[in-house]
């Protein structure tokens, strides 16, 4: 048995669901505590609080892939971790003098190396705490059937997602054409043949080429009226290079919606627009 490339090494350890992450951040969090920070000159300090923060909230980012609302939305986990690592640097002070304290406490009741000790335990508590996730994961796996659950994509989508790429030669539409040959509906929990959702995930083939920029709103919509009278738009999502979403939401600026007042105007949806009742239009900046 070979061991895996380089490049397959890093994903498996950037994936919160593989063995390879839980035991390499479960080292790292217990190696981290075999730093006595009061030992350091103060420019020593200031970069191990950096490093801190800053594997505090690589972890988190890492983590928060696990959440289907955030895992294909780079802005809100680069902010979120971005906070965590924040916060985590702003409570060094506090967290190194409870850290001396405790140091101290275990040394008084005879532990003659308490660093070890504490880098031990919370090794052993990481990998625990990766073990009863995972667990946690594959039980609630085994009993709601949590996905992803993929399926072919309905044929009406799939004119109306080519009309719009068609629309304009430009902004990697040949690319992203390529991408949706090959992309199928993408669930997080078991599809209901009679549910109708306003947002669709799709995944496409990872050998297309990715496009740039990796994140941005295709600028062809499908404008349709909606049986509420508004005017809807259909909107494409790229997301890190690839074609991830589409999503139904009233047209901004619409004049009808002023004038509506009973609840969400695209509530009597039912089915996406037929590709003969949109109008395409290019966004313009």
């Amino acid at each position: 048995m070979g061991f895996p490339s380089g490049t397959r090494l890093l994903k498996n350890l950037t994936d919160p669901g593989r063995i390879e992450y839980g035991v390499a951040s479960s080292i790292v969090a217990g190696a981290f505590c075999l730093v006595d920070p009061a030992r350091l000159r103060p420019g020593g300090r200031l970069a191990f609080r950096g490093l801190t923060a800053g594997l505090v909230g690589g972890l988190m980012l890492i983590e928060l892939k696990r959440t289907p609302a955030l895992k294909h939305n780079p802005i809100a986990l680069a902010g979120t971790a971005a906070g965590v690592a924040g916060t985590v640097f702003g409570l060094s002070e506090v967290s190194e003098k409870l850290d001396a304290r405790m140091m101290a406490a275990l040394t008084r009741v005879g532990i003659r190396s308490p660093r070890v000790l504490v880098a031990v335990v919370s090794t052993l508590a990481s990998l625990a705490s990766f073990r009863s996730g995972t667990a946690t994961d594959d039980d609630d796996g085994g009993d709601d059937g949590d996905g992803p659950f993929y399926t072919e994509v309905d044929p009406a989508i799939r004119s109306l997602v080519d009309g719009m790429l068609q629309a304009t030669p430009e902004h990697s539409s040949a690319a992203l054409s390529a991408q949706w040959a090959t992309a199928r509906a993408e669930h997080w929990t078991p599809p209901e043949s009679d549910e109708f959702d306003r947002w669709l995930e799709f995944s496409v083939d990872e050998n297309t080429a990715r496009v740039v920029p990796h994140s941005f709103t295709f600028p062809v919509k499908a404008h349709f009226r909606a049986p509420s009278g508004v005017v809807a738009e259909a909107s494409l999502l790229v997301s890190e290079g690839r074609l991830r979403s589409l999503m139904i939401d009233v047209v901004p600026g619409t004049d009808e919606l002023e004038s509506y007042d009973d609840g969400d105007p695209l509530e009597s949806l039912t089915s996406w627009p037929a590709i003969e009742d949109v109008t395409f239009v290019l966004d313009t900046p």
